[in-house]
């Protein structure tokens, strides 16, 4: 079956002012490579190897700065809904690349399909508590990348001292960064560097806090 598709197109004056910026960033860089056999779209050979500028190609490309097009197979949508739309698949990117990078979903070291699954249910969570966390946290007017608030939430770590004498233990927290700090804060969870003593649950005592 044949799907029919409509080119929209759009322009805009800022659009066009960085194609024409990086169309001479391009052609400087393009003449410095010159004697050094580099070849690119500007360029036609003269003769059987001589490689020159070519200026036509360049007033050609001119013509197109500032254009847009989007082919889509969308119906009863207007060309600035197709727009947004399009302008927010930066999101897709980003969570394909907080999924590979972050989370590490892959590889999937599993073989039988209800751990592929379960594995899989897992990821998504996991994807779905950092964005909601950035999400969180960027409302504070302190965005964090996923990356930085991994770390610095695996750099919250504490150290548990136990008396062999008294059985009894303290937890002494490690110093929590502005960043971790920042990510407690939105979600409304204490978070001190103050040691306190635990009690036999696992729980911290009141009365033993420092």
């Amino acid at each position: 079956m044949k799907i029919s598709k409509t080119l929209v197109v759009s322009w805009t004056a800022k659009r066009a002012r960085k194609d024409a910026d990086d169309r001479r960033r391009a052609v400087a860089k393009l003449i410095r490579r010159l004697g050094k056999g580099g070849y690119h779209r500007y360029v036609r050979v003269v003769g059987d190897s001589r490689p020159e500028v070519d200026e036509q190609k360049i007033h050609a490309a001119g013509r197109w700065d500032g254009l847009h097009g989007v082919v889509t197979n969308l119906r009863g949508i207007g060309a600035q809904d197709l727009f947004d739309r399009y302008r927010q698949l930066w999101q897709v990117e980003v969570s394909f690349r907080i999924t590979k990078y972050d989370l590490r979903v892959r590889p999937v070291f599993h073989r039988t399909d209800w751990r592929i699954r379960a594995h899989l249910a897992i990821a998504f969570m996991a994807y779905a508590c950092v964005r909601h966390l950035a999400w969180r946290v960027a409302l504070q007017k302190q965005p964090l990348s996923p990356r930085v608030i991994r770390e610095a939430l695996n750099d919250r770590q504490c150290s548990v001292l136990h008396g062999p004498e008294t059985g009894r233990r303290y937890v002494i927290p490690s110093r929590p960064s502005a960043e971790a700090k920042a990510i407690y804060a939105p979600l409304r969870l204490e978070l001190s560097a103050r040691p306190y003593e635990l009690a036999r649950d696992g729980t911290e005592m009141k009365s033993g806090r420092a």
